[in-house]
């Protein structure tokens, strides 16, 4: 009797810990995810003016290559951008309570 507690013990020791370590990962990773959040936060600010003068710029110009190839790399690097901002808001709001 004595050995099979100590088995049910320890059973709930390990069942503790993993679930500590798990908690641990989830705080830490949460984190993270709220870092990355206050990066992409950030972005929209800091490179809005760029991206309308580029368009502008690009509209202004359309047989300019240079320009046309900006507007088209910003345009992929906007479209990331708001998947990604869409993602980490998410996922930062769902990890709220950890």
């Amino acid at each position: 009797m004595a050995l099979e507690f100590l088995h049910i013990r320890e059973g709930v020791n390990n069942v503790e810990r993993d679930m500590l370590a798990g908690e641990a990962q989830a705080v830490a990773a949460k984190a993270e995810f709220v870092a990355a959040a206050a990066v992409y936060g950030g972005l929209a600010a800091t490179y809005g003016p760029l991206v309308t003068t580029v368009n502008n710029f690009a509209t202004a110009n359309p047989t300019n290559e240079a320009a046309q190839d900006a507007k088209a790399r910003l345009d992929l690097l906007v479209s990331n951008f708001q998947a990604y901002k869409i993602v980490l808001d998410d996922v930062v709001a769902a990890l709220g309570s950890v």
